[in-house]
């Protein structure tokens, strides 16, 4: 007897919501399905879930919760409650930050 049955729940299969193909497409965010280009056109105080800071960032939003754990990166985030945000100003910040120059040579 299957769990589903114990439950008194039929044991009709639930289609997953998430597809490998739907969680991620390049340069695209999936959770509002905007560009990179369009996420960066928005006005600099907008706050950003990590999935759309990820596609800014070419990252994932996997990546940027071990950066907030182990606080490798100096990436500023903000915390409501239990939801984290990232102001679209402090991403593109960290991105101008973390530029590296290269001189010439003579």
């Amino acid at each position: 007897m299957s769990l589903a049955n114990l439950a008194g729940t039929s044991s009709k299969q639930v289609p997953v919501s998430r597809t490998k193909a739907a969680k991620k497409t390049a340069g695209t965010c999936a959770e509002n399905n905007l560009s990179r280009e369009a996420l960066l056109a928005l006005p600099p105080d907008t706050l950003l879930r990590p999935s759309p800071a990820a596609v800014v960032l070419h990252s994932t939003a996997g990546t940027l919760a071990v950066w907030r754990s182990t606080k490798r990166y100096p990436l500023n985030y903000v915390r409501l409650g239990s939801k984290i945000f990232y102001r679209l100003s402090d991403v593109q910040e960290f991105i101008a930050r973390s530029t590296v120059v290269v001189a010439e040579r003579i």
